[in-house]
């Protein structure tokens, strides 16, 4: 319980910030399992502030790594930024703009940049391009079949590989209800539509 009260303390202190003060936390014991959190600003603040809590140590035990958890994936919430090399800045937003549907942002002169509901792609500016191994970025659609038709009717041709076993519209599944179709990009960097199970 004790263990599990100091993590919260620290955790309260690092939250609760007031401006001129010092948060202080202080745990009363009531109960092997039970005890009162308070927590206070000291004299310097402005104003000074008190809250308290009790608590199970069940209860605090989850809360706690609750925190840790959040802190340990403080990007899972960030937006993805992706980074493509093109040869030719104007071909390839044709490509990605036009083609693929992404949402231009803007350009500069190391740049060029997108954006979907999800995540941003930017382009860097390059005199040759050296294509990565294996897929280089990828889309997780909803319905492969009809996001390959659609791409396919823009004039996106899809990879066929020797020895994978792919359908008439060149997505392999490895899986019942799951598949991945590639294709590339104006720069020859291999890309993917795939699809998982519902």
């Amino acid at each position: 319980m004790a263990a599990i009260s100091r993590a919260f303390c620290r955790h309260a202190s690092s939250v609760s910030p007031v401006s001129g003060g010092k948060t202080r936390c202080r745990v009363r014991r009531l109960a092997p399992d039970i005890a009162t959190i308070y927590i206070s600003t000291s004299q310097a603040a402005p104003r000074r502030r008190s809250r308290s809590w009790r608590v199970r140590a069940a209860d605090l035990a989850m809360a706690n790594a609750k925190w840790r958890q959040g802190a340990t994936t403080m990007l899972a919430n960030e937006i993805l930024t992706a980074f493509l090399a093109t040869a030719d800045a104007g071909r390839a937003r044709a490509f990605f703009e036009g083609v693929l549907g992404l949402t231009f942002v803007e350009e500069n002169a190391y740049l060029v940049m997108f954006e979907t509901d999800s995540a941003r792609l930017n382009l860097q500016k390059t005199d040759v391009v050296k294509p990565p191994f294996g897929t280089a970025l990828g889309w997780h659609v909803k319905n492969l079949r009809e996001s390959v038709k659609g791409l396919a009717a823009r004039g996106v041709h899809f990879e066929r590989f020797e020895g994978m076993a792919q359908d008439d519209l060149a997505i392999w599944s490895p899986q019942p209800g799951t598949g991945v179709a590639w294709f590339k990009d104006p720069d020859g960097n291999l890309l993917s539509l795939s699809q998982s199970r519902a």
